[in-house]
């Protein structure tokens, strides 16, 4: 699969807030590279890759998460963060 993948470039687009405070930068779109990476890796069954969440299925890379006991964030907090 990586022997014929072809270079490409992740375009950002927005900061984005995701579940539980996940601070994510999302892209625009797959490049099509990647779409044939992904596609190649499952045809070879080399190990099963799991059904996708929605959340997955868009281009996007985590910044930075809480720990799992933090409080929710406040509307005040998410609001400052997507400033």
């Amino acid at each position: 699969a990586l022997s014929t993948a072809v270079p490409c470039v992740l375009a950002p687009v927005s900061f984005f807030v995701a579940w539980n405070g996940v601070l994510t930068l999302v892209f625009k779109g797959f490049p099509q590279s990647l779409i044939d990476i992904k596609m190649s890796l499952a045809a070879q069954n080399l190990f099963p890759l799991r059904p996708e969440n929605f959340g997955s299925k868009w281009p996007k890379v985590t910044l930075g998460a809480q720990v799992d006991d933090a409080s929710p964030l406040t509307l005040g907090q998410l609001e400052t963060l997507r400033e």
